[in-house]
């Protein structure tokens, strides 16, 4: 039988959802110069969608292959740009 301790190092593999938030909004300040707060961002299944205003979003998805290049550079595992 498994130790209680061995069963919960599973759940140490976990990211909590807010760095990664926070790490996406870096990342578009850096690449747009706009800032964008974490409960703006959305994070599903490798789908990263930002609900913001239009042309936010415009500005974000016009440098989509950089940001998703910087995205995997800092271990997110993002695969698309809604």
């Amino acid at each position: 039988m498994e130790n209680i301790g061995s069963y919960l190092d599973r759940f140490k593999k976990f990211k909590n959802p807010r760095e990664d938030k926070l790490t996406i909004a870096r990342i578009v300040k850096e690449l747009t110069t706009f800032d964008v707060m974490p409960e703006e961002i959305n994070i599903r299944k490798g789908t990263v969608m930002f609900r913001t205003n239009p042309y936010l979003r415009t500005a974000i998805y016009s440098k989509k292959d950089a940001l998703l290049d910087e995205l995997k550079k800092a271990g997110l595992h993002v695969t698309t740009i809604v």
